[in-house]
């Protein structure tokens, strides 16, 4: 089990960091690494690495010391696991085998050609050591900025005597560590791998928001359904639309997590997750991915699966659907549904119906300008 506490800093840091470090006599420094870094995936993905059911790693990296030119390999696996400790420090199940630095080519031969697993990405980064029989601190530089980590390597103190201790005496708040993994930051920075969850910048592999568009502009490629006419168009105002990202254990409904973040000016968009969880009257329908928000939904009465606008603040490269009967977080390049909503202008008037499938709304159009 790998347990530690990760910081992010701008290239600025870097000299600051390592020189800071040197300076306690009890830290041993190893020296700084030059690691080249490969993610591969499986070769079916139903069973995808990546899929929110397994949310694990698969990484060959190698690695060598700048100064003494020495190199080793391993092969890692890494699975996220709750938090425990109210979230004091990052916690994934880990498994490491090294293996010797000539094979390298081999075992990647294996990986790609035999077993078929898929190179998803690689990445440099540099990496300075400093441990002690309890604590082991690392520097890293990598493409997108600088990473500090602080992982516990005792066996007989808990992370939270170790980490946090050093956590303190390097200066540093709990509060500002960085929650992510540095693939998701990665990933965040580059745009490769599973989609980035910004519908403001229509995220990397995330394109829901332009396909919206596209729907809304005649182009549409999902749904196989009409676009929308230029008489349809004509009657569409634009919206705010409430782009706020949440985690799956906030407790609100009221929109204030998802509003906290805009944008104007916007003539189709998606529901966000406050209006799904508000559509149930079951009281116990406290987080948004609650079994309970699924109870008396009217949202939920649609037999497949589909986006809402609102994206998981504690993953970079998720997003929440509603999947049947509830929600979830699921990938960015997930193939799912879209429900497009718009704002009808304020010379839209009810004419008749009730809203279901069997007696739809109807609508008209009211011309009297005194309306503007």
């Amino acid at each position: 089990m790998e347990e530690e506490l990760r910081y992010y800093y701008g290239f600025d840091k870097y000299e600051t960091l390592i020189e800071k470090l040197k300076k306690y006599n009890e830290l041993k420094y190893d020296g700084c690494f030059y690691e080249l870094t490969t993610q591969y995936d499986h070769p079916c993905i139903e069973d995808s690495f990546y899929n929110k059911k397994i949310d694990g790693r698969f990484r060959v990296r190698c690695s060598k010391n700048i100064k003494t030119k020495q190199s080793k390999s391993k092969i890692s696996w890494k699975k996220r696991t709750n938090n425990t400790s109210n979230g004091l420090v990052n916690k994934e199940e880990e498994v490491e085998v090294n293996f010797q630095f000539e094979e390298f080519d081999k075992l990647v031969f294996l990986l790609e050609n035999v077993i078929k697993m898929k190179n998803i990405e690689s990445y440099e980064r540099y990496r300075n050591v400093f441990h002690n029989e309890d604590i082991e601190i690392v520097v890293d530089k990598y493409p997108f900025g600088i990473a500090l980590e602080i992982e516990n390597k005792s066996k007989l103190k808990t992370a939270e005597e170790t980490v946090l201790f050093w956590v303190k005496r390097l200066g540093l708040k709990q509060e500002d560590a960085f929650r992510l993994s540095w693939d998701d930051k990665y990933n965040e920075s580059v745009g490769k791998n599973q989609g980035i969850n910004d519908y403001e910048k229509n995220g990397i592999k995330s394109t829901i928001r332009e396909e919206v568009e596209k729907f809304y502009n005649g182009k549409a490629t999902l749904l196989n359904k009409e676009e929308y006419s230029p008489k349809t168009k004509y009657l569409i105002s634009p919206a705010s639309l409430c782009i706020g990202k949440r985690k799956a254990t906030d407790k609100d409904s009221s929109g204030k997590i998802e509003c906290s973040q805009r944008l104007d000016g916007q003539y189709v968009g998606l529901l966000p997750a406050y209006y799904y969880m508000s559509a149930s009257v079951d009281e116990n329908c406290d987080t948004i991915t609650s079994r309970s928000c699924g109870n008396d939904n009217y949202l939920s009465s649609f037999n497949d699966y589909w986006w809402l606008l609102t994206a998981n603040q504690e993953a970079s490269n998720e997003a929440y659907q509603v999947f049947k009967t509830y929600a979830r977080s699921e990938l960015c390049i997930a193939k799912t549904n879209v429900k497009p909503t718009v704002l009808l202008g304020n010379r839209v008037l009810w004419e008749s119906g009730d809203g279901s499938s069997n007696n739809p709304y109807t609508i008209k159009f009211y011309a009297d300008e005194s309306l503007n």
